[in-house]
């Protein structure tokens, strides 16, 4: 099995937070695999320039630019 990530650890991501975009740098990046279901979550400092403030989100929560988030957020409302 081979296991591909869409960002890797240093990489800059987007993501949302109190219903803002906001950048930061993948910090981490946890891979589960189960029953051949593959599970992965980027770990992020939401505050790199301070205190340490370190979230897990989703393969489906983050991304490599802010254009694919805004698409994200317009085509899930959509729904």
């Amino acid at each position: 099995m081979k296991i591909e990530t869409k960002l890797n650890i240093g990489d800059k991501c987007h993501f949302m937070s109190l219903d803002k975009p906001r950048e930061s740098k993948v910090k981490e990046i946890v891979i589960n695999v189960e029953k051949g279901c593959v599970s992965t979550v980027y770990v992020i400092d939401k505050n790199p320039s301070g205190s340490h403030n370190c979230t897990r989100f989703y393969d489906s929560e983050i991304f490599a630019t802010k254009e694919e988030l805004i698409k994200s957020v317009f085509s899930t409302n959509k729904n």
